[in-house]
C-alpha cells in the first residue's frame, strides 16, 4: 500500500513488563492511558487493555474530555468509566507533580496530533520524556508522531530502546518492524515481526507487517501465506484482503485476486486503490467491460487521478472505443503534464485513428520525459516510417537497437530501416 505502514503501539510500563505471569499485570495510570492514544493505539485495543488490566485512577470527566477530543471512541470513555479500580499508593507530592507535568505535555501532544501538527506535538513529548527519561511509557508516543513525520531513523532510535527495555512489548517489536521496512532493512524488519509472532502469535497485524516485509524482500510466496494468516486471524480488515489481492494479481493468480479485491471492497466502501486493481486484474484477465466499470468507479471517488484514468483510457482502447480513449488520456495529460504513460498511449490510440502527425508528436512528447524507453523510440519510428521520413525512423530505429539490443524484433525493424536508407 503507497503509503505508511501503520503499527500497532502497546505500551506498558517496565515494572509491569517485568512481572512473571503468575503476577497480576499492575493497572494502567492516567499517564499511560494517555501515551497508548498519543502512540496511535486504536480505542477498541486500550478498551481492552483497560477491561484486562484495570485501572489505579479516577477517570474524572476533564480527563475524559481530554482524552475524547484527541480521538478516542466513546467506547474506551464507557470502559474508562465502569472499569475496575486499585488505588495506586499514596504518592510522593514531587512525583505527583511529575506525573501532573507529563500528562500535561501528553494532552497538548494529542491536541497538536490531531491537528496534524506533528513537530509541535514531538515538541511536547519530549518535554515529557525529559520529565520521565528513565521510563519507556512516553517514547512510543515520541516514535509514533516521528513515523507521521517520515522521520524513520529517530522513530527506529525510539523503538529500539523500548524493546531494549520491554523485550516482550510485541507491539514495539511490530512497530519496530513496519519502520525498519519503510527504511528498506527487510532483513532486520522480517527478524522483528518474527519476535512478535513469536510472542502474539494470533496477532494479524503482525502477520500483515511481516507479509508486506516479505513482499518487499522478493519472496511472494511467503507473502502470501503472511497476508493469509492476517486475513483469517482479522477477516473484517479491508488492508489484508487488498494487499493479498494486489499480490496474487501479481503471481498471476487471477481469480484468487478478484476474490480477495472484491471483499476489500465490500469491507471498505470507496476503496478506491481496490477498484483500480480490480480493474487491472480484470483486464489482464480479458474482462475489459467489467475493468471499465471499476476504473470508472475509482475516478467517481477520485476525479483527479491520472493513472486511473491512464487505465481506463487503455482499457477503452483494448476495447475498441478509441475516442473514449482518446479523452482519457487527454485528461490525464491535463492532470499530470509531466507523466509520459498517457502521452505514449495517446500517441497509440491516434495512430491507430490513422492521426500520424498526431501521434508523432505525442511520440515526442513522450520521449522528452522518458528517453530511454525503447518501445517510444520503436513507435515513433513506425510512425515516421508510413508518413513517409525513412532518415527519421532510423534513427528512432537505432535508438531503441541500442537501449534494447536484445529484442529480435527491434533488431530486425533497425536492420530492414538501415537497408532501405541505404538503397536510397
Amino acid at each position: 500500500m503507497k503509503a505508511k505502514l501503520l503499527a500497532l503501539i502497546l505500551v506498558m510500563a517496565a515494572t509491569g513488563l517485568a512481572q512473571t505471569p503468575k503476577k497480576e499485570p499492575k493497572p494502567l495510570d492516567r499517564v499511560q492511558v494517555l501515551a497508548l492514544l498519543a502512540g496511535g493505539v486504536p480505542s477498541q485495543r486500550i478498551a481492552t487493555l483497560v477491561e484486562q488490566r484495570g485501572i489505579d485512577f479516577d477517570p474524572t470527566e476533564d480527563y475524559l474530555k481530554i482524552l475524547g477530543g484527541a480521538g478516542a471512541q466513546e467506547g474506551l470513555l464507557k470502559v474508562l468509566r465502569t472499569a475496575k479500580r486499585t488505588p495506586a499508593p499514596t504518592a510522593d507530592p514531587e512525583i505527583g507533580a511529575k506525573e501532573a507535568q507529563i500528562q500535561q505535555h501528553l494532552a497538548h501532544g494529542l491536541e497538536l496530533e490531531k491537528q496534524m501538527l506533528y513537530k509541535e506535538a514531538e515538541r511536547e513529548y519530549r518535554g515529557a520524556l525529559q520529565l520521565d527519561h528513565g521510563s519507556v511509557t512516553v517514547r512510543p508516543a515520541l516514535g509514533y508522531v516521528l513515523e507521521k513525520q517520515q522521520n524513520w531513523e529517530a522513530a527506529i532510535a525510539e523503538w529500539r530502546e523500548v524493546v531494549r527495555v520491554n523485550p516482550g512489548d510485541a507491539y514495539a517489536h511490530i512497530s519496530l518492524g513496519a519502520d525498519l521496512t519503510e527504511v528498506g532493512d527487510w532483513e532486520g524488519a522480517i527478524a522483528e515481526l518474527r519476535k512478535a509472532i513469536r510472542l502474539q502469535p494470533n496477532d494479524a497485524l503482525a502477520h500483515f507487517n511481516l507479509g508486506v516485509a516479505l513482499q518487499k524482500e522478493g519472496k511472494p510466496d511467503g507473502a502470501v501465506a503472511e497476508f493469509r494468516k492476517a486475513t483469517r486471524l482479522d477477516p473484517d480488515d479491508p488492508k489484508g484482503h487488498y494487499n493479498l489481492g494486489t499480490l496474487l494479481s501479481e503471481t498471476g493468480d487471477h481469480d484468487g485476486a478478484i476474490a480477495e479485491l472484491r471483499e476489500a471492497i465490500r469491507l471498505k466502501q470507496g476503496y478506491s486503490p481496490a477498484h483500480v486493481n480490480l480493474g487491472f486484474v480484470l483486464s489482464d484477465k480479458g474482462d475489459l467491460d467489467g475493468a471499465i466499470m471499476e476504473y470508472r468507479r475509482a475516478i467517481r471517488l477520485q476525479p483527479d487521478d491520472a493513472v486511473v484514468h491512464n487505465n481506463l483510457g487503455s482499457a477503452l482502447r483494448k476495447k475498441g472505443d478509441l475516442d473514449g480513449a482518446v479523452t482519457e488520456f487527454q485528461e490525464a495529460i491535463r492532470l499530470k503534464p509531466d507523466y509520459a504513460s498517457p502521452k505514449y498511449n495517446l500517441g497509440v490510440a491516434l495512430y491507430d485513428r490513422a492521426d500520424l502527425d498526431g501521434a508523432i508528436a505525442q511520440y515526442r512528447a513522450a520521449i522528452r520525459l522518458k528517453p530511454n524507453s525503447p518501445d517510444i523510440h520503436a513507435s515513433l519510428a513506425l510512425a515516421l516510417e508510413e508518413k513517409g521520413d525513412p532518415a527519421a525512423a532510423l534513427d528512432e530505429w537505432r535508438q531503441a537497437y541500442l537501449l534494447n539490443p536484445t529484442d529480435p524484433r527491434i533488431r530486425e525493424a533497425y536492420e530492414m530501416a538501415l537497408r532501405r536508407v541505404n538503397r536510397r
